[in-house]
């Protein structure tokens, strides 16, 4: 019965913070209404991979608990492949007017972990046992300076060349990421 009591009360804090989380991926718009994403290298452009983030938790423990929240993208690699080395630039546009403000500024370009056949990025990790429990949280886990710029084609981000590995453009909050990869 004391174990059962105390994983409840050091799991409260975790939880509730995963249910924020959560709904504010549920509540923030989705960007797809009329918008295109695009990466562009070396004169090609393609169309990057939509996929709708989950989150996912998990804990572990007897005495000693340790907990982690992370947003999850399903398959261990982008079917989008860029190539190492080049710069690329990553092109939204609105399909219907081209020069529609968008606030550009509020993506987010993130490198994303693979673990498991999936690509992540741990947000949330806690710790807790008799003497006290704590939570961290980062919800800019994983994410590059990345600037927009509008021009004829919309919004286009500077030409960067990436790391190999796997990359996800987001919004704060948001549940739809679009994803590449580098090889």
């Amino acid at each position: 019965m004391f174990r059962r009591a105390f994983s409840i009360f050091v799991f409260a804090p975790v939880a509730a913070i995963a249910f924020i989380l959560v709904g504010a991926v549920a509540m923030q718009p989705s960007p797809d209404a009329g918008v295109g994403i695009f990466g562009t290298q070396a004169q090609t452009t393609l169309p990057l991979e939509h996929e709708k983030v989950t989150l996912v938790s998990s804990a572990s423990g007897f005495f000693s608990y340790k907990s982690s929240g992370a947003w999850v993208v399903r398959g261990d690699k982008s079917p989008v492949r860029f190539h190492a080395g080049m710069p690329i630039s990553v092109v939204i546009r609105f399909v219907s007017d081209p020069h529609a403000p968008l606030p550009a500024q509020e993506f987010i370009l993130r490198r994303l972990d693979v673990k498991r056949k999936r690509r992540e990025i741990v947000i949330v990790t806690g710790h807790s046992s008799a003497f006290g429990s704590s939570v961290q949280t980062d919800a800019m886990a994983g994410a590059l300076p990345v600037k927009f710029t509008q021009n004829s084609q919309g919004y286009s981000s500077d030409p960067t060349p990436l790391q190999p590995g796997e990359y996800a453009l987001t919004q704060p909050g948001g549940s739809d990421w679009y994803c590449f990869g580098v090889d």
